[in-house]
């Protein structure tokens, strides 16, 4: 059940801006490069004001080079949370190394294992503008 269908857009931007906040993992899906399926993976994250997530992954994982050849990217937050699940769909772009300062305090604020791989040359970053949000009530 979608929750919160009667509330006015504004409203549930702000509800997912305080559910995004309330927690650090999701899993993150993408499409498999080398065969046909979908891969998915926990990751800690971060979100901007915009609801945009941002996520880290070593330039050595499948999910990088995943992402290299299809931007299509899918989250699911929230799995075992009183709050519901976030279903999240968007198009991930990669952050410039010499952007990623820009966002550093977001990542470090919330998870601060990220500080150790902020300047780690393998490590890349991503930056993923939401097409579609969905919240589900998973606690009824």
């Amino acid at each position: 059940m979608i929750i919160y269908s009667n509330m006015e857009r504004d409203q549930k931007i702000t509800y997912v801006r305080e559910f995004l906040k309330q927690h650090n993992l999701a899993v993150v899906s993408t499409l498999h490069v080398e065969k046909s399926g979908i891969e998915s993976a926990v990751v800690a994250f971060a979100e901007t004001s915009d609801l945009e997530i941002i996520f880290g992954t070593s330039t050595k994982t499948r999910k990088y080079k995943n992402l290299q050849a299809n931007k299509t990217t899918s989250f699911v937050i929230g799995w075992s949370s009183d709050l519901g699940t976030l279903q999240f769909e968007g198009e991930s772009k990669q952050i410039p190394q010499e952007q990623i300062n820009n966002y550093a305090l977001l990542l470090t604020g919330k998870n601060i294992s990220n500080a150790a791989f902020l300047q780690n040359a393998e490590q890349a970053w991503f930056i993923v503008k939401p097409n579609w949000i969905r919240l589900l009530d998973t606690t009824s």
